[in-house]
């Protein structure tokens, strides 16, 4: 059941579970016995930046799902993703350092 938060004229706010449609009902006070009203209060939202919601969405996401990820084309004069150097010499089965 929800709890909803009521308000006493003596003793002040307190909080009572009840079905939905008794809501609006006015509800005894469990400390005075007097009759009180529901307090209606806006729900707590939080603004998140945009900049860590992106991040969090992001984090949330590759937990199900994870990133394909592709290699960025090599440069010119970077041979540490070209083809393995052979020598002719020696050991065939053998790859050259």
């Amino acid at each position: 059941m929800p709890r909803y938060d009521y308000t006493c004229r003596s003793c002040g706010i307190f909080e009572h579970s009840c079905a939905l449609q008794a809501a609006s009902d006015p509800v005894i006070c469990p400390t005075c016995a007097t009759e009180a009203k529901r307090v209606y209060s806006p729900p707590s939202l939080v603004k998140t930046p945009a900049a860590l919601a992106k991040r969090l969405d992001h984090a949330h996401k590759s937990a199900y799902e994870p990133e394909v990820v592709k290699r960025a084309p090599a440069s010119q004069g970077d041979r540490s993703t070209s083809a393995p150097v052979i020598h002719g010499h020696g050991r065939p089965w053998q790859l050259g350092h």
